[in-house]
């Protein structure tokens, strides 16, 4: 077989395996491409908003909490400090992550009451964080290149058109998940939901809703979170968002960890 030959067999080849999967026209990006989109869309210096955090356990009795968050960089290299104004028992608590670009990120957890922080241990990462259905772990950011991806197919959810892409964690990452499923709108890139799973069974639910763009960011203004063996849930809705504000490196230290912002 000569050269001209075998670049037409090639081409059969791709042609065949694209019907066998709908249709070139069906999945125009790989599923790497796709979340780069995802990624790109959300890219910001920095970010700053108020939130409101609602816990309601399977009888669904509500816990309400407030706070205050603030973040310079992006992805695994960014810094995040955290801290909870309201209730009363909870006021003052900060959490402060501080990203290495792969990998897990340091994190330490202030409680006011003891004028004490604690660093989170590696093995601590899956724990609740402050009684919700996210856990240590959950509040970090990753890169897209943390994980591996493969594009599962097309799927409507709630009337929207969404890429399903399953990502597994890279080892160096020790994520506790063994791998996620993520729906991804066609028509923005956007995150609609995400399933998390332990040992192969699904752990958490993931839903993005009241999407609306600030300052040119597509940002789900609602999370929920469900732990599905625990029938919990967590609703987080955010206010007063405000992208790309420059930070002082300043603010994310231990020092400022124990200061009021």
């Amino acid at each position: 077989m000569n050269k001209r030959d075998q670049t037409r067999f090639i081409s059969i080849v791709v042609l065949v395996c694209l019907w066998l999967t709908g249709s070139s026209s069906a999945y125009p990006d790989s599923a790497y491409e796709i979340m780069q989109k995802v990624d790109r869309q959300v890219r910001t210096s920095s970010d700053q908003h108020n939130g409101s955090l609602e816990v309601y356990d399977r009888n669904g009795k509500m816990l309400k909490k407030s706070w205050r968050s603030r973040r310079k960089g992006f992805g695994g290299d960014s810094k995040i400090l955290v801290r909870f104004t309201s209730p009363p028992e909870v006021k003052g608590v900060g959490l402060l992550i501080i990203g290495h670009g792969r990998g897990p990120s340091d994190q330490w957890l202030y409680t006011p009451a003891i004028k004490r922080e604690r660093r989170i241990a590696p093995q601590d990462r899956s724990v609740r964080f402050l009684g919700t259905d996210f856990s240590y772990e959950d509040m970090e950011l990753r890169d897209v290149d943390d994980s591996e991806y493969q594009l599962v197919g097309a799927e409507k959810l709630e009337n929207q058109d969404c890429y399903k892409i399953k990502a597994i964690p890279k080892l160096e990452t020790k994520s506790q998940y063994s791998y996620f499923y993520v729906w991804v709108n066609r028509d923005n890139f956007t995150l609609a939901m995400a399933e998390f799973y332990k040992n192969n069974e699904l752990a958490k639910i993931m839903a993005y809703r009241s999407l609306e763009r600030i300052q040119d960011v597509w940002t789900a203004r609602e999370l929920e979170m469900k732990d599905v063996k625990r029938g919990s849930r967590t609703v987080i809705r955010l206010a007063d968002v405000e992208y790309n504000r420059p930070f002082s490196d300043d603010l994310f230290t231990l020092r400022a960890l124990r200061e009021e912002f």
